[in-house]
């Protein structure tokens, strides 16, 4: 945390944080606990924070309100060095947040003038020095009301004041915004939102960065309504993504980005007077808003993770992206019905590319799966005689003098009369069956094989069955099963054997 935190609010009212009742039109600043006396000098930056709307319908609090803007941006706009404020405003959406609550409107435009007000108490802080840059970092409906803040903050009154502003999933983002999506003058009435406001700048001097992640419903709302599986996806998006205040975000410097040739994982434009620096935040693959779902219901990683190129490209038609220098709107862009006929061609182009790329990644899954499988299988052995059942009917004692040993030799088959090729017809053995394909990754089924003279045809070069005869033989006794008693030949030798494993090859792939 910063040195220094204040509190700022306009208006009477008292709000409860962490117990304690703040009343009315203060502002307190003071070091942490333990801390040295601040001296002016050493003020390098101010952060301003400005908080997102309450949850709705009475929903969990993430962290403390106004206070937790700190961690934004991974706590990038809170450091030692910098002196924190945190504006106090309603932060409600008329009904939906509690009865008697402002309507949306006078909630953002209270927590407007809230901003301006701390931007002139902080000029007057005697530890502010002129040029030291002020930071204000505004998340959701907070980002709408420092963005409302921007004209007047323009004016001659903080002329030269070398202002910054944050905004983390905006809804008056000009292309995206969900405010921005409805022409101006149409309103809800129920929780008092008016749309068609976005952010304008007449300063070339004035510095706005706006950070989205890709399909956050509030800030990335399609272009196109009649896609509706894009539709359906940024309301996903709302729900998975947008809370959070973007504390899991990195904090973004706008001199270390090139729009024409961005970071992985960044989608970035400006406006034609480069005071507008737009960052989205691409999806990772495997994590679209609507296959989110999906993974809590269980499915596997690798499906959804397969599924991903083709809904993708499905959800993305809805999209108009603007990419590159010069290319984010300076004007707010309002839903249309559906694409130009000339993007048309192209869209279904990228669809059919991506649903290729999917079918692709599902048959790999799919003869993975089967190559588990049967390598598997090709361990535990096949039914096929092996020369080693020879040797054991060799090693047989039915030549013994011992009337004991003769009794015994009734039960074997050669000594009751069967003949061996016979006998080897009722004998199986479990073996390995892996044929050249199986040593590359893809095993064979069990089968069940002929007589020894066929074994050789059915054996790939590289399978070598385990022989009794490479073991100590046990002398039997008096005490020793019977044939019909022991295990079926091959289990014994192969209970010691390690399952064979398969390394999964990494899927290609990437996109917000």
């Amino acid at each position: 945390m910063g040195r220094h935190r204040k509190l700022s609010e306009i208006g009477w009212g008292t709000w409860l944080t962490g117990g304690l009742a703040l009343n009315a039109a203060v502002v307190v600043a003071a070091p942490p606990i333990g801390s040295p006396l601040i001296t002016a000098n050493l003020a390098a930056a101010t952060s301003i924070f400005v908080d997102g709307s309450k949850p709705i319908l009475g929903g969990r609090e993430d962290g403390v309100p106004f206070y937790r803007m700190a961690d934004s941006f991974r706590g990038g706009y809170s450091v030692p060095e910098y002196i924190e404020n945190f504006v106090i405003y309603p932060r409600s959406l008329g009904v939906l947040t509690g009865w008697g609550d402002p309507t949306y409107d006078d909630s953002e435009g209270e927590g407007t003038a809230n901003t301006i007000e701390v931007v002139r108490k902080v000029k007057n802080d005697p530890t502010f020095q002129p040029g030291d840059p002020i930071h204000i970092v505004g998340y959701s409906q907070g980002a709408g009301a420092a963005s409302a803040a921007i004209t007047e903050l323009e004016g001659d009154e903080f002329a030269g004041d070398n202002l910054q502003f944050v905004l983390a999933s905006n809804p008056s983002r000009n292309d995206g915004g969900i405010l921005t999506r409805f022409p101006e003058g149409f309103r809800l009435p129920i929780i008092g939102v008016s749309f068609g406001e976005g952010v304008t700048t007449t300063d070339p001097d004035t510095d706005i960065v706006q950070v989205t992640k890709q399909y956050d419903g509030v800030a990335d709302a399609p272009d196109y309504v009649v896609n509706v599986v894009a539709d359906v996806n940024a309301v996903l998006g709302f729900a998975y993504l947008h809370a959070g205040y973007y504390k899991d975000v990195d904090r973004v410097d706008p001199e270390t980005l090139d729009p024409d040739s961005p970071p992985e994982g960044m989608l970035v434009s400006t406006n034609t007077t480069g005071t507008v620096t737009d960052v989205v935040l691409e999806a990772p693959v495997g994590e679209l808003p609507l296959t989110m779902p999906l993974r809590q219901l269980g499915v596997s990683t690798d499906v959804v993770v397969a599924l991903d190129p083709f809904l993708r490209s499905v959800i993305e038609t809805g999209y108009d992206r603007p990419v590159g220098s010069g290319a984010y709107p300076d004007e707010p862009e309002p839903f249309r019905l559906a694409p130009r006929p000339d993007q048309r061609r192209s869209n279904a182009a990228s669809v059919a590319e991506g649903l290729a790329e999917t079918k692709r990644r599902l048959g790999a899954l799919h003869e993975e799966d089967g190559s588990a499988d049967q390598v598997v299988d090709g361990d535990a052995g096949s039914l096929e005689p092996g020369p080693e059942d020879d040797d054991r009917h060799d090693r047989n004692p039915s030549s013994s003098d011992d009337p004991a040993d003769a009794a015994h030799s009734v039960d074997d088959p050669q000594e009751a009369g069967q003949s061996p090729e016979r006998f080897r017809r009722h004998q199986t053995k479990w073996t390995s069956t892996r044929s050249r394909a199986a040593d590359d990754g893809v095993g064979t089924a069990r089968t069940k094989s002929a007589p020894d003279a066929e074994v050789g045809a059915h054996r790939s070069p590289g399978s070598r069955p385990v022989r009794r005869g490479d073991t100590e033989p046990r002398a039997r006794n008096d005490n020793s099963p019977r044939r019909e008693d022991a295990p079926t030949s091959g289990h014994r030798y192969g209970a010691g054997r390690q399952a064979a494993s398969i390394t999964r090859s990494e899927l290609p792939g990437r996109s917000l």
